[in-house]
């Protein structure tokens, strides 16, 4: 009796499903993979840990939380110069290195990255 070709299909994607579960936690569990999420497979040893990150390529600040101590911030005071909406109220826009920022007065909290002062001010060009 021959075998239908569409049983046959059908078939192998159920395996091929039902066995790739399994392969995928296996992988979850492979050596260099990152906890909770995608691996950071070939990772320096010292940047493991920092994501893979290194300490002069890392970001000073966190969208949601306030600048740390000793991260220097200076006011953007000409934001209509670079096309920017006025800041809401209670807000202010900051430059930490190259970002421009959008922070809270009170708690100097990142709200949102507006972008590279370089590419704000080339886009004016």
């Amino acid at each position: 009796m021959p075998i239908n070709p569409a049983i046959a299909l059908i078939g192998m994607l159920l395996v091929g499903l039902a066995s790739g579960g399994a392969l995928a936690k296996d992988n979850e569990k492979g050596k260099g993979a990152k906890k909770g999420g995608a691996g950071v497979e070939h990772c320096p040893p010292g940047l493991k840990n920092k994501g893979c990150v290194p300490p002069g390529q890392a970001k000073k600040w966190q969208k949601g939380e306030p600048l740390p101590e000793g991260v220097d911030f200076q006011r953007v005071t000409n934001w209509k110069d670079l096309q920017l909406a006025p800041p809401p109220a209670g807000h202010f826009y900051g430059q930490v290195e190259q970002d421009v920022l959008l922070m809270t007065n009170s708690a100097k909290e990142v709200v949102e990255a507006i972008g590279a002062l370089e590419a704000l001010t080339k886009a004016l060009d």
